[in-house]
């Protein structure tokens, strides 16, 4: 991950309003502020400190910058290129890409202030929301940070830490359960206490079941999402 460390003087720009941006960055170390030119005024919208995401917009959308980023101490920034990092997308299988994909998109069209550096509310439908909320938790997601590849490591950790601050309070307080993981509860179960494992299994009796063997569910088919299945490209 050395080579994509950008260093930056304090009062270096890292870019320029309107500027076009093939790179998003994330903070290593040190101190962003992004600010906007508003008339002769300049309206600082927040400072970001290590770890936080910024540039997004542009490199996700292909639109000029909506805002300028200054360094206002020395600062460290890793710098994630776009081809390289839609090269690396699309070596993931199909779910996770998708996964990806969807929490840049809702970070990105979420934004977190308007023009004036004014907080604001996420405009989407509440299910929406609650999907992405979801997805946030989700193994799935938490897989995403887990890969061979450092990049898609990197991108993804910021982008749920982003998507969390984007979230309506009452689902940041209260985020929805993860989605059933059959491998997860089965990690669960093998890592209980014996104690626990035999005081949770039913006793044994020689009353037949009530319900015939034929009438069990079959299992989930392999392959089926972990997650609800929605496209923000759609929304």
């Amino acid at each position: 991950m050395q080579e994509l460390i950008r260093k930056y003087h304090s009062g270096a720009y890292v870019f320029r309003e309107n500027e076009d941006g093939d790179y998003a960055f994330i903070v290593r170390t040190g101190k962003i502020r992004l600010c906007c030119q508003r008339g002769y005024d300049l309206n600082t919208l927040e400072d970001l400190h290590e770890g936080r995401l910024f540039g997004e917009q542009a490199f996700a959308e292909r639109t000029p910058r909506p805002s300028a980023a200054v360094a206002i101490a020395e600062s460290e920034c890793y710098a994630i290129n776009r081809r390289e990092f839609l090269a690396k997308l699309q070596q993931l299988d199909g779910e996770r890409m998708r996964a990806l994909r969807n929490l840049l998109l809702f970070v990105v069209r979420v934004p977190m202030f308007d023009a004036r550096g004014v907080r604001v509310k996420p405009e989407l439908a509440t299910d929406i929301l609650k999907q992405i909320a979801a997805l946030c938790v989700s193994d799935l997601a938490l897989s995403l940070t887990r890969t061979k590849e450092p990049l898609i490591n990197l991108v993804a950790e910021q982008l749920r830490f982003e998507v969390e601050r984007r979230l309506p309070r009452e689902l940041r307080a209260a985020p929805p359960p993860p989605p059933p993981s059959p491998l997860r509860d089965k990690l669960i179960a093998k890592n209980a206490a014996p104690a626990q494992r035999v005081a949770a299994a039913p006793a044994r009796t020689s009353v037949a079941p009530a319900t015939p063997v034929s009438a069990a569910k079959p299992p989930a088919a392999k392959g089926t999402a972990t997650y609800p299945s929605f496209d923000m490209r759609k929304v």
